[in-house]
């Protein structure tokens, strides 16, 4: 019963922690606690790179600054990646109940494909006298999709020579245009309207064959039909 005291008095004071001032709350054992504030994270690692601060809870505060270290799970965090990112310490400043850990990650160096997900994995490496909860912290993160050679691919129906398409910038200027052959377009960041046309009117699916097309980035589809009337326009935005 003495030990679900001690352990209600401590959650208490990690949900009110302004309350309890300076007095030092110990967990059985005399340990004092530290915990992260959030445990999971889904991120996207832009081309400017990205610097991740979590923050980390103490139920006591010290008269220095404290340092803390926190270890990765191997066994747990997506092999060889280790280059992609740099942890550091938890660092808790002097009479403060909340520090942060930061953590860089490195858009040049996030190896893979398009689209690859990666985890990192780790936990709190409390020192003696600390007792650690929520201290394993699981993170997801991919590179950003950075892509400008759009390509343009047109199946045609059975009547090709009535297909073409264009593509238009937020002017309303024909960047880029073609028949049924498609073509790849290298566009610069901005937003787009692609327009595809049947000059018979009845589209490129299904009544004389079954046509299609798509406009796409890497892993990123940008437009795709089949069956429309004499024209079909799909706005999209090139690394918005």
């Amino acid at each position: 019963m003495k030990n679900l005291y001690k352990l209600i008095a401590l959650l208490f004071c990690i949900g009110t922690l302004s309350s309890c001032d300076n007095e030092q709350i110990f967990f059985d054992g005399g340990k004092t606690s530290v915990a992260f504030e959030q445990t999971s994270f889904n991120i996207q690692v832009p081309l400017e790179d990205l610097t991740l601060e979590i923050p980390v809870s103490s139920t006591t505060t010290s008269p220095t600054d404290r340092t803390i270290g926190v270890t990765v799970d191997a066994d747990a965090t997506t092999p060889g990646t280790s280059s992609e990112y740099s942890i550091g310490s938890i660092n808790i400043p002097a009479n403060e109940y909340v520090g942060t850990l930061a953590i860089d990650f490195t858009f040049a160096n996030i190896g893979g494909m398009d689209g690859d997900i990666k985890n990192l994995v780790f936990s709190i490496d409390a020192p003696d006298g600390t007792f650690a909860f929520r201290e394993t912290v699981s993170i997801v993160y991919f590179r950003e999709i950075v892509c400008n050679d759009v390509v343009v691919t047109i199946n045609p129906d059975n009547y090709p020579g009535e297909t073409s398409w264009e593509i238009t910038d937020a002017d309303d200027m024909v960047v880029a245009s073609g028949g049924s052959t498609g073509a790849t377009v290298n566009l610069a960041d901005g937003c787009y309207t692609f327009t595809i046309f049947d000059s018979f009117g009845d589209g490129i699916c299904c009544a004389y064959g079954n046509g299609s097309y798509s406009v796409d980035c890497s892993i990123i589809n940008h437009a795709s039909g089949a069956s429309f009337g004499a024209s079909e326009s799909t706005d999209f935005c090139v690394n918005p």
